[in-house]
Protein backbone atom coordinates (compact mmCIF):
# COMPACT_ATOMS: atom_id res chain seq x y z
CA UNK A 1 0.00 0.00 0.00
CA UNK A 2 0.97 3.65 -0.68
CA UNK A 3 2.91 4.76 2.69
CA UNK A 4 0.88 7.97 2.02
CA UNK A 5 -2.78 6.07 1.94
CA UNK A 6 -1.58 4.12 4.94
CA UNK A 7 -0.59 7.33 6.67
CA UNK A 8 -4.09 8.72 5.85
CA UNK A 9 -5.89 5.84 6.62
CA UNK A 10 -4.15 5.51 10.55
CA UNK A 11 -4.85 9.45 10.53
CA UNK A 12 -8.93 9.01 10.27
CA UNK A 13 -8.83 5.93 12.59
CA UNK A 14 -11.27 7.18 15.33
CA UNK A 15 -8.63 5.39 18.64
CA UNK A 16 -5.80 6.76 19.04
CA UNK A 17 -2.98 5.02 17.05
CA UNK A 18 0.50 4.66 17.95
CA UNK A 19 3.42 2.79 15.97
CA UNK A 20 6.05 2.09 18.03
CA UNK A 21 9.24 0.49 16.67
CA UNK A 22 10.79 -3.16 18.22
CA UNK A 23 12.70 -0.95 20.87
CA UNK A 24 9.87 0.85 21.94
CA UNK A 25 10.00 4.07 20.48
CA UNK A 26 7.16 6.03 19.26
CA UNK A 27 7.75 6.87 15.16
CA UNK A 28 4.21 7.49 14.68
CA UNK A 29 0.72 9.04 16.10
CA UNK A 30 -2.68 10.14 14.78
CA UNK A 31 -4.57 13.11 15.87
CA UNK A 32 -6.47 10.97 18.17
CA UNK A 33 -3.64 10.63 20.79
CA UNK A 34 -3.78 14.62 21.14
CA UNK A 35 -7.26 14.31 22.31
CA UNK A 36 -6.59 11.40 24.70
CA UNK A 37 -3.57 12.14 26.08
CA UNK A 38 -2.87 15.84 25.31
CA UNK A 39 0.31 15.72 23.72
CA UNK A 40 0.75 16.62 20.17
CA UNK A 41 2.02 13.70 17.78
CA UNK A 42 5.33 15.72 17.27
CA UNK A 43 5.90 15.75 20.97
CA UNK A 44 5.82 12.24 21.20
CA UNK A 45 7.45 11.03 18.34
CA UNK A 46 10.69 9.93 19.30
CA UNK A 47 9.89 9.11 22.93
CA UNK A 48 9.72 5.92 24.85
CA UNK A 49 6.09 4.21 24.31
CA UNK A 50 6.12 4.07 28.64
CA UNK A 51 5.95 8.33 29.05
CA UNK A 52 2.26 7.45 28.37
CA UNK A 53 1.66 5.59 31.21
CA UNK A 54 1.78 5.78 34.78
CA UNK A 55 5.19 5.29 36.50
CA UNK A 56 3.89 1.95 38.39
CA UNK A 57 3.62 -0.10 35.27
CA UNK A 58 6.85 1.46 33.51
CA UNK A 59 9.15 -1.48 34.85
CA UNK A 60 6.86 -3.69 33.84
CA UNK A 61 6.41 -2.73 30.23
CA UNK A 62 9.85 -3.26 29.80
CA UNK A 63 9.84 -6.90 30.22
CA UNK A 64 6.12 -7.15 28.42
CA UNK A 65 7.43 -5.53 25.58
CA UNK A 66 10.47 -7.65 24.94
CA UNK A 67 8.41 -11.12 25.42
CA UNK A 68 6.08 -9.44 22.97
CA UNK A 69 8.79 -8.96 20.17
CA UNK A 70 10.15 -12.66 20.68
CA UNK A 71 6.44 -13.58 20.18
CA UNK A 72 4.48 -10.76 17.43
CA UNK A 73 1.10 -11.71 17.43
CA UNK A 74 -2.16 -9.47 17.63
CA UNK A 75 -3.15 -9.02 21.24
CA UNK A 76 -6.12 -7.31 23.47
CA UNK A 77 -5.18 -5.91 26.67
CA UNK A 78 -6.75 -4.30 29.35
CA UNK A 79 -10.39 -6.29 29.03
CA UNK A 80 -10.25 -8.57 31.05
CA UNK A 81 -7.69 -9.36 34.55
CA UNK A 82 -5.03 -6.28 35.61
CA UNK A 83 -6.89 -2.83 34.16
CA UNK A 84 -4.47 -0.57 32.16
CA UNK A 85 -4.20 3.09 32.71
CA UNK A 86 -2.76 5.61 30.27
CA UNK A 87 -1.22 8.96 32.17
CA UNK A 88 -2.51 12.02 30.21
CA UNK A 89 -0.20 15.44 30.08
CA UNK A 90 -1.61 17.60 33.12
CA UNK A 91 -1.19 14.16 35.06
CA UNK A 92 -4.75 12.26 35.52
CA UNK A 93 -4.89 8.57 34.74
CA UNK A 94 -7.60 7.22 32.94
CA UNK A 95 -8.67 3.55 31.97
CA UNK A 96 -7.72 1.89 28.82
CA UNK A 97 -7.99 -0.84 26.48
CA UNK A 98 -5.31 -1.51 24.20
CA UNK A 99 -5.02 -3.98 20.70
CA UNK A 100 -1.87 -5.02 19.83
CA UNK A 101 -0.57 -6.28 16.41
CA UNK A 102 2.21 -6.24 14.59
CA UNK A 103 2.81 -4.73 11.33
CA UNK A 104 5.11 -3.90 8.35
CA UNK A 105 6.28 -0.92 7.03
CA UNK A 106 8.74 0.38 4.23
CA UNK A 107 10.36 -2.95 5.01
CA UNK A 108 10.37 -2.42 9.11
CA UNK A 109 9.11 -4.73 11.37
CA UNK A 110 6.90 -2.02 13.91
CA UNK A 111 4.08 -2.55 17.05
CA UNK A 112 0.86 -1.13 16.35
CA UNK A 113 -0.89 0.01 19.47
CA UNK A 114 -4.65 0.65 18.94
CA UNK A 115 -5.95 2.92 22.41
CA UNK A 116 -9.50 3.47 23.84
CA UNK A 117 -10.79 5.29 26.74
CA UNK A 118 -12.88 2.79 28.61
CA UNK A 119 -12.98 5.72 31.57
CA UNK A 120 -17.47 5.44 30.37
CA UNK A 121 -17.73 1.48 30.35
CA UNK A 122 -15.68 1.56 34.04
CA UNK A 123 -18.37 3.83 35.57
CA UNK A 124 -21.05 2.17 34.37
CA UNK A 125 -19.43 -1.45 35.41
CA UNK A 126 -19.19 0.03 38.71
CA UNK A 127 -22.96 1.25 38.71
CA UNK A 128 -23.67 -2.38 37.63
CA UNK A 129 -22.16 -3.71 40.39
CA UNK A 130 -23.38 -1.53 43.18
CA UNK A 131 -26.90 -2.72 41.67
CA UNK A 132 -25.89 -5.95 42.31
CA UNK A 133 -24.58 -5.38 45.51
CA UNK A 134 -27.84 -3.63 46.52
CA UNK A 135 -29.60 -6.55 45.37
CA UNK A 136 -27.51 -9.12 46.84
CA UNK A 137 -27.47 -6.93 50.05
CA UNK A 138 -31.73 -6.31 50.18
CA UNK A 139 -31.78 -10.54 49.23
CA UNK A 140 -30.04 -11.08 52.54
CA UNK A 141 -32.17 -8.57 54.33
CA UNK A 142 -34.93 -10.45 53.20
CA UNK A 143 -33.09 -14.20 53.90
CA UNK A 144 -32.28 -12.99 57.14
CA UNK A 145 -35.94 -11.31 57.78
CA UNK A 146 -38.05 -14.32 56.72
CA UNK A 147 -35.51 -16.33 58.92
CA UNK A 148 -36.34 -14.58 62.12
CA UNK A 149 -39.97 -14.16 61.98
CA UNK A 150 -40.51 -17.59 60.76
CA UNK A 151 -38.63 -18.44 64.24
CA UNK A 152 -38.94 -15.97 66.83
CA UNK A 153 -42.45 -15.22 65.79
CA UNK A 154 -43.40 -18.90 66.17
CA UNK A 155 -43.08 -19.05 69.69
CA UNK A 156 -45.23 -16.34 71.19
CA UNK A 157 -47.76 -17.62 68.28
CA UNK A 158 -47.58 -21.20 70.28
CA UNK A 159 -47.95 -19.90 73.87
CA UNK A 160 -50.84 -18.12 72.87
CA UNK A 161 -52.51 -21.19 70.80
CA UNK A 162 -52.07 -23.05 73.98
CA UNK A 163 -53.09 -20.16 76.27
CA UNK A 164 -55.78 -19.35 74.02
CA UNK A 165 -56.70 -23.23 74.57
CA UNK A 166 -56.72 -23.12 78.50
CA UNK A 167 -58.85 -20.45 78.82
CA UNK A 168 -61.38 -21.72 76.89
CA UNK A 169 -60.98 -24.70 79.39
CA UNK A 170 -60.98 -22.23 82.20
CA UNK A 171 -64.13 -21.16 81.46
CA UNK A 172 -65.70 -24.50 80.96
CA UNK A 173 -64.73 -25.17 84.04
CA UNK A 174 -66.21 -21.70 85.95
CA UNK A 175 -62.09 -21.68 86.95
CA UNK A 176 -61.21 -18.68 89.59
CA UNK A 177 -60.82 -15.17 88.18
CA UNK A 178 -57.46 -14.99 89.28
CA UNK A 179 -56.66 -18.17 87.27
CA UNK A 180 -58.45 -16.37 84.07
CA UNK A 181 -56.49 -13.29 84.89
CA UNK A 182 -53.06 -15.26 84.97
CA UNK A 183 -53.97 -16.57 81.63
CA UNK A 184 -54.63 -13.39 80.21
CA UNK A 185 -51.57 -11.63 81.91
CA UNK A 186 -49.73 -14.37 80.08
CA UNK A 187 -50.97 -13.97 76.64
CA UNK A 188 -50.58 -9.91 76.66
CA UNK A 189 -47.02 -10.77 77.76
CA UNK A 190 -47.10 -13.23 74.96
CA UNK A 191 -48.70 -10.53 72.39
CA UNK A 192 -46.45 -8.04 73.76
CA UNK A 193 -43.13 -10.06 72.75
CA UNK A 194 -44.81 -10.38 68.96
CA UNK A 195 -45.40 -6.60 68.79
CA UNK A 196 -41.65 -5.84 70.01
CA UNK A 197 -39.85 -8.40 67.62
CA UNK A 198 -42.19 -7.74 64.35
CA UNK A 199 -41.58 -3.95 64.53
CA UNK A 200 -37.82 -4.36 65.65
CA UNK A 201 -37.88 -6.54 62.03
CA UNK A 202 -39.85 -3.94 59.79
CA UNK A 203 -37.29 -1.73 61.31
CA UNK A 204 -33.97 -3.16 60.85
CA UNK A 205 -35.59 -4.26 57.72
CA UNK A 206 -36.08 -0.54 56.06
CA UNK A 207 -32.52 1.00 57.61
CA UNK A 208 -30.42 -2.34 56.33
CA UNK A 209 -32.44 -1.69 52.20
CA UNK A 210 -31.95 1.68 52.31
CA UNK A 211 -35.32 2.76 51.72
CA UNK A 212 -35.30 5.23 54.36
CA UNK A 213 -35.14 9.05 53.96
CA UNK A 214 -33.68 11.42 55.63
CA UNK A 215 -35.52 14.83 56.37
CA UNK A 216 -34.02 17.66 57.58
CA UNK A 217 -36.19 20.03 60.35
CA UNK A 218 -34.89 22.14 63.29
CA UNK A 219 -36.02 19.94 67.02
CA UNK A 220 -36.47 21.61 70.18
CA UNK A 221 -34.57 19.03 72.35
CA UNK A 222 -35.99 19.76 75.57
CA UNK A 223 -39.19 18.95 73.85
CA UNK A 224 -38.07 15.58 72.40
CA UNK A 225 -37.03 14.60 75.64
CA UNK A 226 -40.14 15.95 77.14
CA UNK A 227 -42.08 13.50 75.22
CA UNK A 228 -39.70 10.99 75.60
CA UNK A 229 -39.82 11.41 79.77
CA UNK A 230 -43.85 10.88 79.03
CA UNK A 231 -43.37 7.65 77.17
CA UNK A 232 -40.89 6.44 79.76
CA UNK A 233 -42.01 7.52 82.97
CA UNK A 234 -44.90 4.93 83.98
CA UNK A 235 -42.71 1.96 83.13
CA UNK A 236 -39.54 3.50 85.28
CA UNK A 237 -42.05 4.40 88.19
CA UNK A 238 -43.31 0.32 88.15
CA UNK A 239 -39.96 -0.70 88.44
CA UNK A 240 -39.05 2.32 91.24
CA UNK A 241 -36.45 3.68 89.55
CA UNK A 242 -35.25 7.22 89.25
CA UNK A 243 -35.62 8.43 86.03
CA UNK A 244 -33.55 11.92 85.60
CA UNK A 245 -33.43 14.23 82.40
CA UNK A 246 -31.00 17.04 82.28
CA UNK A 247 -31.45 19.12 78.98
CA UNK A 248 -29.72 22.19 77.36
CA UNK A 249 -31.56 24.65 75.37
CA UNK A 250 -30.33 23.65 72.00
CA UNK A 251 -32.42 23.36 68.82
CA UNK A 252 -31.19 20.42 66.35
CA UNK A 253 -31.28 20.30 62.71
CA UNK A 254 -31.88 16.80 61.89
CA UNK A 255 -34.65 13.89 61.13
CA UNK A 256 -37.35 14.33 63.76
CA UNK A 257 -38.45 10.35 63.52
CA UNK A 258 -34.96 9.16 63.52
CA UNK A 259 -33.53 10.67 65.70
CA UNK A 260 -36.81 9.72 68.55
CA UNK A 261 -36.36 6.57 67.37
CA UNK A 262 -32.45 6.53 68.15
CA UNK A 263 -32.96 7.90 71.68
CA UNK A 264 -35.82 6.16 72.72
CA UNK A 265 -33.85 2.86 71.58
CA UNK A 266 -31.36 3.37 74.05
CA UNK A 267 -32.96 4.77 76.68
CA UNK A 268 -35.80 2.51 76.09
CA UNK A 269 -33.00 -0.34 76.73
CA UNK A 270 -31.74 1.68 79.72
CA UNK A 271 -34.76 1.37 81.54
CA UNK A 272 -35.19 -2.43 80.46
CA UNK A 273 -31.70 -3.73 82.23
CA UNK A 274 -32.25 -1.82 85.45
CA UNK A 275 -33.52 -3.26 88.29
CA UNK A 276 -33.03 -0.65 90.26
CA UNK A 277 -31.37 2.88 91.04
CA UNK A 278 -31.60 5.42 88.23
CA UNK A 279 -31.43 5.73 84.42
CA UNK A 280 -30.68 9.16 83.49
CA UNK A 281 -31.07 11.45 79.95
CA UNK A 282 -28.45 14.21 79.55
CA UNK A 283 -28.43 16.75 76.25
CA UNK A 284 -25.55 19.10 76.75
CA UNK A 285 -22.76 20.38 74.45
CA UNK A 286 -18.49 20.97 73.82
CA UNK A 287 -16.53 21.96 71.44
CA UNK A 288 -17.42 19.57 69.19
CA UNK A 289 -21.48 19.99 69.63
CA UNK A 290 -23.86 18.28 71.27
CA UNK A 291 -23.95 15.01 72.79
CA UNK A 292 -26.66 13.13 73.95
CA UNK A 293 -25.73 10.63 76.91
CA UNK A 294 -28.23 8.07 77.88
CA UNK A 295 -26.81 6.13 81.83
CA UNK A 296 -28.25 3.56 83.97
CA UNK A 297 -26.94 1.32 86.84
CA UNK A 298 -28.31 -1.68 85.34
CA UNK A 299 -26.94 -5.23 84.51
CA UNK A 300 -23.79 -3.89 82.41
CA UNK A 301 -21.79 -5.18 79.36
CA UNK A 302 -19.19 -7.32 79.54
CA UNK A 303 -15.92 -5.94 77.64
CA UNK A 304 -15.72 -8.53 75.82
CA UNK A 305 -18.85 -8.31 74.27
CA UNK A 306 -18.95 -4.13 73.71
CA UNK A 307 -17.82 -4.53 70.21
CA UNK A 308 -20.45 -7.19 69.25
CA UNK A 309 -23.73 -5.02 70.95
CA UNK A 310 -24.47 -3.57 67.52
CA UNK A 311 -24.66 -6.54 65.45
CA UNK A 312 -27.93 -7.38 64.49
CA UNK A 313 -29.66 -10.23 66.37
CA UNK A 314 -26.97 -10.51 68.87
CA UNK A 315 -27.34 -10.58 72.47
CA UNK A 316 -25.31 -10.92 75.55
CA UNK A 317 -25.16 -14.06 77.55
CA UNK A 318 -25.99 -12.01 80.60
CA UNK A 319 -29.83 -11.32 78.99
CA UNK A 320 -32.10 -12.68 81.44
CA UNK A 321 -34.63 -14.87 80.34
CA UNK A 322 -37.23 -12.46 81.73
CA UNK A 323 -36.52 -9.72 79.20
CA UNK A 324 -37.17 -10.88 75.97
CA UNK A 325 -35.89 -9.26 73.11
CA UNK A 326 -34.41 -10.32 69.84
CA UNK A 327 -31.00 -8.32 69.39
CA UNK A 328 -32.05 -5.79 67.09
CA UNK A 329 -32.53 -2.58 68.95
CA UNK A 330 -29.20 -1.36 69.22
CA UNK A 331 -28.45 -2.27 65.21
CA UNK A 332 -31.01 -0.38 64.74
CA UNK A 333 -29.84 2.34 67.18
CA UNK A 334 -26.35 1.91 64.72
CA UNK A 335 -27.74 2.30 61.66
CA UNK A 336 -29.85 5.59 62.18
CA UNK A 337 -26.74 7.00 63.60
CA UNK A 338 -24.80 6.10 60.27
CA UNK A 339 -27.78 7.89 58.55
CA UNK A 340 -27.91 10.93 60.53
CA UNK A 341 -23.93 10.97 60.49
CA UNK A 342 -23.56 10.68 64.34
CA UNK A 343 -20.87 8.98 66.25
CA UNK A 344 -21.65 6.30 69.11
CA UNK A 345 -19.46 6.04 71.90
CA UNK A 346 -20.35 3.15 74.65
CA UNK A 347 -19.15 2.54 78.17
CA UNK A 348 -20.06 -0.06 80.63
CA UNK A 349 -19.01 -2.37 83.71
CA UNK A 350 -20.92 -5.55 84.45
CA UNK A 351 -23.33 -4.85 87.32
CA UNK A 352 -22.85 -1.33 87.52
CA UNK A 353 -24.23 0.02 84.77
CA UNK A 354 -24.02 1.98 80.79
CA UNK A 355 -23.25 4.91 79.25
CA UNK A 356 -24.34 5.75 75.56
CA UNK A 357 -23.19 9.23 73.77
CA UNK A 358 -24.61 10.50 70.67
CA UNK A 359 -22.36 12.88 69.11
CA UNK A 360 -23.83 15.50 67.14
CA UNK A 361 -21.73 17.53 64.91
CA UNK A 362 -21.23 21.26 65.40
CA UNK A 363 -23.13 22.72 62.37
CA UNK A 364 -26.20 20.75 63.54
CA UNK A 365 -27.06 22.63 66.74
CA UNK A 366 -27.84 25.90 67.90
CA UNK A 367 -26.73 26.02 71.71
CA UNK A 368 -27.92 28.21 74.31
CA UNK A 369 -27.82 27.55 78.28
CA UNK A 370 -28.06 24.20 79.86
CA UNK A 371 -31.14 23.63 82.23
CA UNK A 372 -32.19 20.97 84.59
CA UNK A 373 -35.57 19.16 84.37
CA UNK A 374 -37.42 17.36 86.44
CA UNK A 375 -41.04 16.84 84.74
CA UNK A 376 -43.42 15.02 86.22
CA UNK A 377 -45.78 12.38 84.64
CA UNK A 378 -48.92 13.86 83.31
CA UNK A 379 -52.08 12.59 84.52
CA UNK A 380 -54.06 10.88 81.47
CA UNK A 381 -56.58 9.49 84.14
CA UNK A 382 -59.25 8.44 82.04
CA UNK A 383 -62.48 10.88 82.15
CA UNK A 384 -65.25 10.00 79.98
CA UNK A 385 -66.55 12.30 77.45
CA UNK A 386 -70.59 12.85 77.28
CA UNK A 387 -70.26 12.36 73.12
CA UNK A 388 -69.18 9.29 71.12
CA UNK A 389 -65.69 8.38 69.81
CA UNK A 390 -66.30 8.02 66.21
CA UNK A 391 -63.93 4.87 64.76
CA UNK A 392 -62.86 4.86 62.03
CA UNK A 393 -61.66 1.36 60.41
CA UNK A 394 -62.31 -0.88 57.04
CA UNK A 395 -61.46 -3.91 58.75
CA UNK A 396 -64.27 -5.45 60.43
CA UNK A 397 -62.45 -7.46 63.19
CA UNK A 398 -60.34 -4.57 64.17
CA UNK A 399 -63.23 -2.44 64.07
CA UNK A 400 -65.34 -4.34 66.18
CA UNK A 401 -62.47 -5.07 68.07
CA UNK A 402 -61.64 -1.34 68.56
CA UNK A 403 -65.19 -0.62 69.65
CA UNK A 404 -65.52 -3.15 72.37
CA UNK A 405 -62.24 -2.02 73.64
CA UNK A 406 -63.77 1.49 74.15
CA UNK A 407 -67.20 0.52 75.10
CA UNK A 408 -65.47 -1.60 78.43
CA UNK A 409 -63.98 1.53 79.31
CA UNK A 410 -67.40 3.10 79.30
CA UNK A 411 -66.75 5.46 76.33
CA UNK A 412 -70.01 5.54 73.68
CA UNK A 413 -69.00 4.70 70.19
CA UNK A 414 -70.20 4.88 66.00
CA UNK A 415 -68.29 3.36 63.83
CA UNK A 416 -67.76 3.87 60.11
CA UNK A 417 -65.77 1.64 57.59
CA UNK A 418 -65.22 4.32 54.92
CA UNK A 419 -64.92 7.86 54.75
CA UNK A 420 -68.26 8.67 53.41
CA UNK A 421 -69.63 6.61 56.17
CA UNK A 422 -67.86 8.60 58.09
CA UNK A 423 -68.98 11.66 56.85
CA UNK A 424 -72.50 10.43 57.30
CA UNK A 425 -72.36 9.43 60.62
CA UNK A 426 -70.47 13.05 61.64
CA UNK A 427 -73.57 14.87 59.91
CA UNK A 428 -75.80 13.36 61.88
CA UNK A 429 -74.18 13.20 65.02
CA UNK A 430 -72.13 16.37 65.22
CA UNK A 431 -72.69 18.09 68.33
CA UNK A 432 -72.60 14.58 70.06
CA UNK A 433 -69.18 13.23 68.84
CA UNK A 434 -66.13 14.33 70.72
CA UNK A 435 -63.49 12.62 69.01
CA UNK A 436 -61.92 10.44 66.92
CA UNK A 437 -59.73 6.83 66.49
CA UNK A 438 -58.85 6.49 63.31
CA UNK A 439 -56.46 4.31 61.08
CA UNK A 440 -53.92 5.60 59.06
CA UNK A 441 -54.78 3.85 55.83
CA UNK A 442 -58.79 3.59 55.69
CA UNK A 443 -58.77 2.35 52.40
CA UNK A 444 -56.74 2.59 49.06
CA UNK A 445 -57.69 6.22 48.53
CA UNK A 446 -57.89 8.03 51.88
CA UNK A 447 -56.44 8.05 54.84
CA UNK A 448 -57.85 8.55 58.52
CA UNK A 449 -55.81 12.45 58.39
CA UNK A 450 -57.39 13.11 55.21
CA UNK A 451 -60.98 12.09 56.53
CA UNK A 452 -60.10 13.75 59.93
CA UNK A 453 -59.40 17.07 57.76
CA UNK A 454 -62.47 16.47 56.12
CA UNK A 455 -64.22 16.55 59.30
CA UNK A 456 -63.06 19.17 61.18
CA UNK A 457 -63.79 21.43 58.10
CA UNK A 458 -67.42 20.61 58.75
CA UNK A 459 -67.18 20.61 62.78
CA UNK A 460 -66.92 24.06 64.87
CA UNK A 461 -65.18 22.19 67.62
CA UNK A 462 -61.14 20.70 67.87
CA UNK A 463 -62.44 17.49 67.06
CA UNK A 464 -59.07 15.60 68.76
CA UNK A 465 -57.79 12.43 67.23
CA UNK A 466 -56.03 9.08 67.43
CA UNK A 467 -54.71 7.48 64.52
CA UNK A 468 -53.34 4.08 64.23
CA UNK A 469 -51.08 2.61 61.72
CA UNK A 470 -48.58 0.24 60.76
CA UNK A 471 -46.57 2.42 58.76
CA UNK A 472 -44.74 4.68 61.01
CA UNK A 473 -42.70 6.68 59.08
CA UNK A 474 -45.60 7.51 56.48
CA UNK A 475 -48.02 7.91 58.84
CA UNK A 476 -45.55 10.13 61.57
CA UNK A 477 -44.43 12.93 59.04
CA UNK A 478 -48.42 13.56 57.93
CA UNK A 479 -49.68 13.59 61.50
CA UNK A 480 -47.43 16.18 63.02
CA UNK A 481 -48.61 19.40 61.33
CA UNK A 482 -51.92 18.05 62.56
CA UNK A 483 -53.03 20.03 66.01
CA UNK A 484 -54.78 17.62 68.57
CA UNK A 485 -53.85 14.51 67.78
CA UNK A 486 -52.10 11.53 68.00
CA UNK A 487 -50.46 8.57 66.42
CA UNK A 488 -50.03 4.99 67.95
CA UNK A 489 -48.68 2.46 66.16
CA UNK A 490 -49.99 -1.20 65.64
CA UNK A 491 -50.79 -3.55 67.27
CA UNK A 492 -51.97 -1.13 69.96
CA UNK A 493 -51.79 -1.76 73.64
CA UNK A 494 -55.13 -0.90 74.86
CA UNK A 495 -53.92 0.66 77.75
CA UNK A 496 -51.86 3.28 75.28
CA UNK A 497 -54.89 3.72 73.17
CA UNK A 498 -56.86 4.94 76.07
CA UNK A 499 -54.02 6.87 77.42
CA UNK A 500 -53.60 8.65 74.34
CA UNK A 501 -57.70 9.43 74.05
CA UNK A 502 -58.02 10.62 77.73
CA UNK A 503 -55.17 12.73 77.40
CA UNK A 504 -56.56 14.52 73.86
CA UNK A 505 -59.66 14.67 75.53
CA UNK A 506 -58.97 15.99 78.80
CA UNK A 507 -56.42 18.57 77.61
CA UNK A 508 -57.03 22.20 78.89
Amino acid sequence: MNPAVAESLLQQAPDALILTDENGQIVFANAAVTGLFGFEPSEINGQAMEMLMPARYRRAHLTHRHDYVADPVQRAMGQRGVPLYGLHRDGHEFPVWVSLSPIQMNGQRLIAAAIRDVSDWHLLTEQLRQVSDAAKSAAQVKSRFLATASHDLRQPLQVLQLLNASLTAALERKLSKADLLAITQRQQHAIETMTELLNALLDISKLESGTVEVKHEYINMRQLIHELREQLESVATTKRLQLLTEVADIVVHTDRILLRQLVQNLAGNAVKYTDAGQVSVRVFTDATGAIIEIADTGVGIPRDQVVKIFDAYYQPPSVRPDRPGVGLGLAIVKQIAELLGYAIAVESQPGRGTTFRINIPLGAISAAESVAENIAAPNHAAKIPDGYILIIEDDRAVREALCLTLELEGFMVLSAASQQAAITLFTEHAKQISGIVSDYHVDVAHTGIEIVKTLRAISTDSLPAVFLTGDTSLALRAQQDLPESCLLSKPVDAAKLIQALSGLLNKP
